[in-house]
């Protein structure tokens, strides 16, 4: 069985949220589901992507993981070793 490591941990917008845990794109352009997509593929492996405290709180960045500065949390992405 594969090991998880954590790879990386992000500022990852708060609109993007549902996509990245879910899978679910409603609500979101098709230029925003492009942008998480391609995020997604910059990691080799497929990844498992968790928040970072167990009650984020978002905060307001100006460089976020993608797209334009927004609210944001802290977000730990995972993969195989």
């Amino acid at each position: 069985m594969a090991k998880l490591i954590l790879l990386d941990t992000v500022q990852l917008p708060t609109w993007a949220m549902c996509y990245v845990y879910n899978g679910d794109s409603e609500g979101l352009t098709e230029v925003e589901i492009s942008m998480v997509d391609r995020w997604l593929a910059g990691y080799e492996s497929p990844v498992t992507v968790a928040a970072v405290d167990a009650d984020p709180e978002p905060s307001f960045t100006p460089y976020p993981e993608f797209g334009l500065a927004c609210d944001c949390e802290d977000t730990n992405v995972w993969g195989t070793a």
